[in-house]
């Protein structure tokens, strides 16, 4: 019979190498605490058997990984891994706090707009850090006020960016500006957009009074060609274009998808261009995948959502990063139907056996009669 060990007793002392692994290789690790907390599933501590031995790892990634606590006992919920200037072994900052290090200068910072700040420091004699407190990102700039580019941002404390500043070479007093650059591009987009709509509006209101009629054509005739008309997505805007323009036209919505969906979306481009310029109601098809695709992105957000209740956050996005190549398919899709219209409808109907045209088509509604 074994005698259970005192509730207030502390753990066994020994290494155990099934804990955690670094790169594939076990790091031995101490489990601390008192049989009372392990009991009641109160919070443990592991440490390294070692804390002056370092864990070297490689220029590339590695992987930490722990085992299952279904097998272990132990559920390692976090490891905190520390390193001093060099690369050796540092100090294990939940046991002991890190220095504060020297007084910063004093400084205030205020937000300028949605993506800028500017921090302003005064009386600063050593090299200091600006850091902002916003996701890592390379395309945050920070410039000081006569223009000189502090260049990247560095990563700190794991996810924000930092700025290292030198009196020596902006001086005692600075004014940093920190500007979120790809925001322009979202801007110069939304004013390409609004122009969009704009222009729509206008060929709504305005575009038909351009249309007058030539001199002996009948009020029935300009009637017809200013009635609107019916136009099924079933039907085709003109004939099969030639093999020259299709591959010519495949090969420009390939690359234009290839460059912003990546190759999985530029092979259904491929695809589904060739069907629309080469297949007689190839177009439908091609159609019918443009809202396809959006569709099934919109159902799989909203079925997703239903069914975990993802929370609403900054991260919320991440759990439907799948269907982002879904929409830019839908997109490019969109722009291709477009193009394969305009070149569909420029193409001569062929001629039946008695060598009249055949009207068959959207680009030529109305008979000879008419």
């Amino acid at each position: 019979v074994v005698v259970a060990p005192e509730p207030g007793a502390a753990l066994p002392t020994s290494c155990r190498n099934d804990l955690l692994t670094i790169g594939g290789q076990p790091v031995p690790q101490l489990v601390v605490g008192t049989v009372d907390a392990a009991l009641s599933s109160s919070s443990l501590t592991i440490q390294s058997c070692d804390p002056l031995e370092a864990v070297a790892l490689p220029a590339a990634e590695s992987l930490l990984q722990t085992s299952p606590g279904a097998t272990t006992g132990f559920d390692v919920d976090m490891v905190t891994l520390s390193s001093a200037p060099g690369g050796g072994a540092g100090v294990d900052t939940l046991q002991s706090p890190p220095d504060p290090g020297p007084t910063p200068p004093d400084s205030t910072t205020e937000r300028k707009g949605r993506n800028t700040y500017e921090v302003q420091t005064t009386s600063a004699t050593k090299p200091y850090w600006v850091v902002l407190g916003q996701s890592y990102g390379p395309g945050w700039a920070a410039t000081t006020s006569d223009g000189k580019d502090l260049g990247p941002p560095t990563l700190i404390n794991g996810y924000a960016n930092g700025w290292r500043v030198d009196p020596a070479q902006v001086g005692e007093d600075a004014t940093v500006r920190i500007t979120w650059t790809p925001q322009r591009l979202a801007w110069a987009g939304l004013a390409l957009s609004a122009l969009g709509v704009l222009l729509c509006l206008g060929l709504l209101i305005f575009g038909g009074r351009h249309l007058k009629t030539e001199a002996g054509d009948s009020p029935a005739a300009e009637a017809l060609e200013m009635t609107p008309t019916y136009a099924s997505p079933l039907q085709a805007d003109g004939p099969a274009l030639s093999a020259k323009i299709a591959s010519v036209t495949t090969l420009f919505a390939g690359l234009l998808a290839f460059f912003f969906g990546g190759v999985w979306v530029a092979l259904a481009v491929v695809a589904l261009t060739l069907v629309a310029a080469l297949i007689p109601r190839g177009q439908f098809i091609l159609r019918l995948a443009t809202i396809g695709s959006l569709g099934a992105a919109f159902a799989y957000i909203l079925l997703k959502q239903g069914l975990n209740d993802y929370r609403l956050d900054f991260d919320w996005a991440k759990w439907f990063e799948i269907t982002h190549s879904w929409g830019i398919l839908a997109i490019v899709l969109l722009a291709v139907d477009v193009a394969v219209d305009g070149l569909r409808s420029t193409e001569q109907p062929p001629a039946d056996a008695s060598g009249a045209e055949n009207r068959h088509y959207v680009s030529d509604l109305r008979s000879k009669e008419e």
